[in-house]
């Protein structure tokens, strides 16, 4: 569509970032918020804005990060490549917490047969088999920035270590379903039969 066609695409491209940016503003501070009250972050992470109520720290902690990472993309040209770069390995990472999740959900039917579920994906087995192949798959393809990916998990690996060891946390601490049951129900608002059956889960449990 020549220069207009350019200009159009170039205002929705824009708007596009603008957008993207704000979910990753309005999301990961509050992923900082749970990770500092679980002790996993500063808890400088877990102050609400009394007056806004957003999560201060993590908010502005998020743009330092994102305003760096601007600036990087500006000194390298801004080029198509330098954004696929990004792009791809946020993919690897994000495909890689699809294979964990699906093996989770695995484990917790295979550990908790008996837990109140709203959904059980059929099959269980074969669906996730398939997910995980496929998953992997995506993964091969873009195989070039799998070693960078893993230079900032080994960077998160080492915080994590660190982290627990000096505030004397095990670092394989597992919490139970229970636990975790419990803290959603408190969390979030009323669902009908499904809290009512979570409770007499619990109830079960604890007379085990």
């Amino acid at each position: 569509m020549g220069v207009i066609g350019a200009g159009v695409m170039s205002i929705i491209t824009i708007l596009a970032s603008f957008t993207t940016a704000n979910s990753q503003l309005a999301a990961l501070p509050r992923m900082f918020y749970g990770l500092a009250r679980q002790g996993q972050l500063p808890e400088q992470f877990g102050y609400i804005h009394p007056k806004y109520r957003i999560p201060v720290y993590g908010t502005v902690g998020c743009f330092i990060l994102m305003f760096i990472c601007t600036i990087y993309i500006c000194f390298q040209g801004g080029t198509a490549e330098i954004m696929n770069m990004f792009i791809n390995i946020v993919c690897v990472a994000w495909l890689g917490c699809y294979i964990l999740a699906m093996l989770d959900v695995l484990v917790l039917r295979k550990k908790y047969p008996d837990f109140p579920r709203l959904f059980k994906v059929p099959a269980a087995p074969l669906v996730f088999a398939i997910g995980i192949i496929g998953s992997v798959y995506a993964i091969y393809t873009i195989s070039d920035y799998i070693l960078i990916t893993l230079g900032w998990l080994i960077i998160v690996a080492i915080y994590i270590v660190v982290w627990n060891k000096t505030h004397n946390r095990p670092i394989n601490e597992v919490s139970d379903l229970e636990s975790a049951v419990k803290m959603i129900r408190d969390r979030t608002e009323y669902l009908p039969v499904w809290d009512e059956a979570v409770e007499e889960w619990l109830k079960k449990r604890n007379a085990l």
